[in-house]
């Protein structure tokens, strides 16, 4: 509360305007904006997600997926004080920049990796958002570039906004990592998360972005050589 006190009146306004809007439109939560990437459902093809979350700081548990269909063995945790639940699910903190890590384990190594997040309130910094994992005893930090999927006003001060991540991991060797994020201010809700995983074996299945375009442009030269002698 002693922050609270050092504040000044607009900085209180915002607080509190973004935390009415967060708090007065559950409507607006859950995964507004997701998609399911490509390779969902295929073999070797983990997912794991969260609507509600149970827990605001850090414990032994954390908060497991609740999304109908999660596979992996995945937990999410908050580390930042005075943060708490609330009645939408959300984990909101007013006062502290909440700081959250997502553990992954897997049976087999991983390929391609996506993760969605939506946040209510003030915005995510985007430059924390970061595969971390360890490297000869030395943690190894992977940033990815972020698409933003939404964008919805909440009232005054607020915003709802998903965004998503994508990384190919098939260089390394990793069954388990962590992907660390953290609040750009206090006053943070964190709606719903997802993250999708394909093992490492089955993305070198896949053709690359260029392979697909190679094929494509290959098959319109067939037809159009096959219209030709018509």
């Amino acid at each position: 509360m002693a922050l609270w006190a050092n504040m000044n009146w607009s900085h209180r306004l915002v607080l509190v305007s973004a935390l009415a809007a967060v708090v007065a439109s559950p409507a607006l939560a859950d995964m507004t904006g997701f998609y399911a990437p490509s390779f969902r459902g295929q073999p070797s093809s983990l997912v794991a997600g969260w609507e509600r979350f149970t827990v605001a700081t850090n414990s032994p548990v954390g908060n497991l997926p609740d999304m109908v269909g999660s596979t992996a063995d995945a937990r999410i945790f908050q580390y930042e004080p005075n943060a708490f639940v609330l009645g939408s699910g959300n984990i909101y903190n007013i006062f502290n920049k909440s700081e959250f890590e997502l553990k992954y384990t897997g049976a087999e190594a991983v390929g391609l990796v996506t993760l969605q997040i939506r946040t209510g309130g003030f915005e995510l910094d985007y430059a924390s958002v970061g595969i971390v994992y360890d490297l000869a005893g030395t943690p190894q930090f992977l940033g990815a570039t972020r698409v933003e999927t939404d964008r919805m006003a909440a009232g005054p001060g607020g915003v709802f906004v998903s965004s998503a991540w994508e990384w190919n991991l098939s260089a390394l060797d990793l069954n388990a990592f962590s992907v660390q994020f953290k609040a750009s201010e206090g006053s943070m809700s964190l709606d719903s998360v997802t993250i999708d995983t394909l093992s490492k074996t089955q993305t070198a299945l896949v053709p690359e972005p260029g392979t697909w375009a190679l094929l494509g442009a290959g098959a319109v030269g067939l037809l159009l050589a096959g219209w030709r002698r018509r």
